[in-house]
Parts: C-alpha cells; sequence; structure tokens
C-alpha cells in the first residue's frame, strides 16, 4: 500500500515492489523444491532460496527501473539493494517478510 500511493513511480516504490513480487515470489519455489542447505534465523530458510531471492529480485529491479524509472537507473545501487533486502528476507520471519522486505528496499534506496 505504502509503495502504491506515497511512492508510486518513484524508484524507491518501484523497487520495492519488483523486488517483493519476484524475489519473494521465487524464493519458496525453489526453496522447497531444491533447497539442501538450511538455516534458521527467526524461521527456517534455506540458501538455494535465498539464492534465488538475489537472482529474482537483482533482475525485477533491473528489468522494472529501466522500464519505469528509466533517469534513475542504476546497475550498481540496484545490486546493492538487493542485497539488503536479500539479507532482511532471510532474517524475517515468514509471515513478516511481506512488510520488512518493502520498508528496507525503500529505506536502502532513500539512504544510498
Amino acid at each position: 500500500m505504502i509503495c502504491g500511493t506515497i511512492y508510486y513511480k518513484q524508484p524507491a516504490g518501484v523497487l520495492a515492489m519488483a523486488m517483493l513480487g519476484w524475489g519473494d515470489g521465487l524464493a519458496p519455489i525453489i526453496g522447497t523444491r531444491y533447497g539442501k542447505m538450511k538455516y534458521h534465523v527467526l524461521s527456517d530458510k534455506s540458501v538455494e532460496g535465498s539464492l534465488a531471492f538475489l537472482a529474482g529480485s537483482l533482475a525485477a529491479g533491473l528489468f522494472f527501473s529501466h522500464l519505469i524509472v528509466p533517469e534513475s537507473f542504476n546497475a550498481g545501487k540496484i545490486l546493492i539493494i538487493a542485497l539488503i533486502a536479500t539479507v532482511v528476507e532471510g532474517a524475517s520471519p515468514k509471515e513478516v517478510d511481506n512488510l520488512t522486505i518493502p520498508l528496507a528496499v525503500i529505506a536502502a534506496s532513500r539512504f544510498l
């Protein structure tokens, strides 16, 4: 809701929605099917799922930033934000990451 209203068509909002949608969509699919290396912070996750999150969030961030806000496209910044989002996703409980990921992405976008 915050991304769609306050950050509508702004780089931070585009990145937050893209990374949440693609990254958090891929992580459980890949992690459940192929996840062999498990870890636990506040919930059970897998390295494979986290790598899928990173790949999906990076791809989505690059794609949608270039498509929607090309004037602010910065691949290096998007990579750093995707890494931050991956760490936050890996440390978040499964039901809370839909809030923590966009907040982390928006905060990282604003400070970088």
